[in-house]
């Protein structure tokens, strides 16, 4: 199977992290994490490998979430440009390409891995790891992501295509956005993608993603308030 779109090379079962777009530079810089072990898709018998991760949304409260996911990140319940804390989630992600085949075999696993240890451990092999984030509305359509992961395996998700590879093949840019001490990565992909910009910036080994969802856009100086607003969170 060709893929004709770089979130092809990702999948998740529901929620906010629908989104597939590799990261360190390109969410810059995940939600999921792309590592250098082989370009995807450079042999015939890896076209069809993906990164899968499920999640689900969350009511736990921010000292169980932090403690189940491991590492802390506080969501505001509002954040610049008005937009209202709606609902959490948290999810499991895998940093081991596989096959649609291999993840319907372990899915199950998987989801109930969100929140089970003993689960989490028999996927060893995938090297898995949680993920957490926030969906915020403003008004009806206006609706913005914030995702986070632990920034070693976002990175190693994105290593797998590559920042050059994301640039020359698919035409996706990162632009360094300074905000305050943090080096942020403002990220814009093709119209033809029809995704939405992403700001992606790391801090104390999680990395951080803001972008739209459904119809929504955000421009860079609205995604840097926000950015600003949940800094200061954490």
């Amino acid at each position: 199977m060709k893929k004709e779109n770089i979130c092809d090379y990702f999948a998740d079962n529901n929620c906010i992290f629908r989104r597939r777009i590799p990261l360190k530079f390109i969410f810059p810089v995940v939600l999921f994490v792309v590592q250098v072990v082989y370009p995807l898709g450079a042999a015939e018998n890896q076209a069809d490998l993906f990164f899968y991760s499920s999640s689900m949304t969350s009511d736990l409260s921010d000292e169980n979430r932090i403690a189940l996911v491991g590492f802390k990140v506080n969501f505001p319940d509002t954040i610049e440009s008005a937009y209202a804390l709606e609902s959490q989630s948290i999810g499991v992600g895998l940093s081991v390409l596989i096959s649609k085949d291999v993840y319907a075999k372990i899915e199950k696993q998987v989801t109930e891995a969100i929140t089970d240890d003993s689960e989490m451990m028999k996927l060893a092999e995938y090297k898995p790891f949680r993920q957490c984030g926030a969906i915020y509305r403003r008004g009806i359509n206006d609706v913005i992501v914030i995702a986070t992961m632990p920034t070693e395996k976002y990175n190693t998700v994105e290593i797998g295509i590559g920042r050059e590879k994301l640039e020359s093949e698919y035409g996706i840019t990162f632009t360094p956005v300074k905000i305050n001490e943090f080096e942020a990565y403002w990220i814009v992909y093709p119209d033809e993608m029809n995704t939405s910009p992403a700001l992606s910036w790391d801090n104390q080994g999680v990395t951080y993603m803001v972008f739209g969802i459904n119809e929504t856009r955000i421009n860079k100086a609205e995604a840097v308030s926000i950015a600003k607003s949940v800094m200061l969170c954490n």
